[in-house]
């Protein structure tokens, strides 16, 4: 019995990382213009306005390299928290340095 639970108590210790997933909310600087999903750092992203929201992310996502992943698909990210915490205002900075361009608009030309 002492095995099995010692067993049990190694493989839960192990797999931690599985049970981390924590919701991680991506405000924009810019809204949207249609609902959207994407796979960005390492999570589904479900993104309507000035909001991104995943409800299921691993450890790496709520970190400087994960807002980065996001910012490169949806531009100058405001504030990036997860349940727990929150980047500062230097880590907003590192990640922003990745951010998408604005689309820029088309003209026309004879």
């Amino acid at each position: 019995m002492n095995i099995a639970l010692a067993t049990a108590f190694a493989a839960l210790t192990l797999a931690g990382s599985a049970f981390a997933d924590t919701r991680v909310v991506a405000t924009l600087d810019a809204a949207q213009p249609a609902r959207a999903a994407l796979i960005a750092a390492h999570a589904s992203w479900n993104c309507a306005g000035t909001t991104c929201v995943t409800q299921t992310a691993p450890d790496e996502t709520f970190s400087v390299d994960g807002c980065k992943d996001v910012a490169k698909q949806f531009g100058h990210i405001v504030s990036y928290a997860g349940d727990l915490k929150s980047l500062d205002a230097k880590a907003l900075e590192r990640c922003n340095k990745s951010a998408a361009a604005p689309s820029p608009v088309g003209t026309a030309s004879r």
